[in-house]
């Protein structure tokens, strides 16, 4: 659904058609995740890295989200960056490698 207000957004913000058609809009569940428990998991381990600092539990939550979603490139990104500073850097290297199998999903991404 929200794929679709973006599409409308864009036409109601005067973009040109032709740059709307021409430009490859990834869906958000292309990008993010289609399992709300997966997200679930991924938010928890955000919160666990950001306002708790506790980048064990984050990595535990971000294996989780994994585990429902082995696509979801977001939350590989979170864990091979726990793995790094947890001085993990096997872990941290394979899941940079997988990684690179889905970057086209990365793209769109701020950070």
């Amino acid at each position: 659904m929200a794929d679709k207000v973006t599409v409308q957004l864009k036409h109601d913000l005067g973009i040109p058609s032709h740059h709307i058609e021409e430009v490859e809009d990834l869906p958000i569940a292309e990008i993010l995740t289609n399992s709300l428990t997966g997200f679930e998991q991924y938010t928890l381990g955000l919160n666990s890295l950001m306002f708790k600092n506790d980048y064990y539990k984050a990595i535990d939550y971000f294996n989780k989200a994994l585990s429902i979603d082995q696509g979801f490139v977001l939350a590989k990104v979170q864990l091979a960056n726990a793995y790094f500073f947890t001085n993990q850097s096997d872990k941290c290297e394979k899941t940079l490698q997988s990684i690179l199998q889905h970057q086209y999903k990365l793209s769109n991404v701020s950070s």
